[in-house]
C-alpha cells in the first residue's frame, strides 16, 4: 500500500469537540471528529482512505506521493550501494524495452499517464523497431528453432 500524505489541521470547536479537516483537491474534502485531537485524526484518516478509494489520489496530491517513492529509492539505493540510479533512469529503461520489445501503443500506455503518452512516445519513437529490425529477429528466430530442432536430431538416444 502506498503513502499518500495529506496537509491536514485540527482544531477545538466552542462546544470541545475535536475537529481534523483535509482538503484534498477536486474530491472535495474530508473531515474527522472526536473527543480528543487523536480520535478526531484517527476518524479524519478513515474518511480519506474511504474518498481515496472511491475516487483515487487527488492530482494535487501524487506529487507528493512521487516524492515519498523517491525518499524510498534514495534510502534504498544508499542502503544496497546501488550507487545513483534514479527513479528516471529506471522509467527510461522500462520504456525502451517496451518500444524495442514491439509492444503495441495501447499496451505500452498502461502504464503511463495520460497526459505523458504523446510525450513518450516522441521521446521513444526512435526506438521502434523498423522493418529491418523485423526481417532481422524473424530471421534469428527461424534459425535459432531450425538449428535446436536439428541439434536434438543429431544427439537424440545419446547420452
Amino acid at each position: 500500500m502506498a503513502t499518500v500524505h495529506v496537509p491536514y489541521t485540527v482544531e477545538q470547536d466552542e462546544d470541545g469537540v475535536w475537529c481534523a479537516h483535509a482538503w484534498l483537491g477536486s474530491s472535495g474534502g474530508a473531515n474527522g471528529n472526536g473527543a480528543t485531537a487523536e480520535e478526531a485524526f484517527a476518524d479524519l484518516r478513515e474518511a480519506v482512505r474511504m474518498v481515496i478509494e472511491e475516487d483515487g489520489v487527488p492530482a494535487q496530491l501524487e506529487r507528493s506521493l512521487d516524492l515519498d517513492v523517491a525518499y524510498w529509492w534514495r534510502q534504498t539505493c544508499a542502503a544496497t550501494g546501488c550507487g545513483t540510479v534514479r527513479l528516471h533512469d529506471l522509467r527510461h529503461f522500462y520504456a525502451s524495452g517496451q518500444f524495442r520489445g514491439r509492444l503495441r501503443r495501447g499496451d505500452r500506455s498502461a502504464g503511463v499517464r495520460p497526459q505523458e503518452r504523446d510525450l513518450t512516445l516522441a521521446t521513444y519513437a526512435h526506438l521502434w523497431p523498423t522493418a529491418e529490425d523485423r526481417t532481422r529477429a524473424a530471421a534469428a528466430a527461424m534459425l535459432a528453432e531450425t538449428l535446436q530442432s536439428a541439434d536434438s536430431v543429431r544427439t537424440a538416444g545419446k547420452a
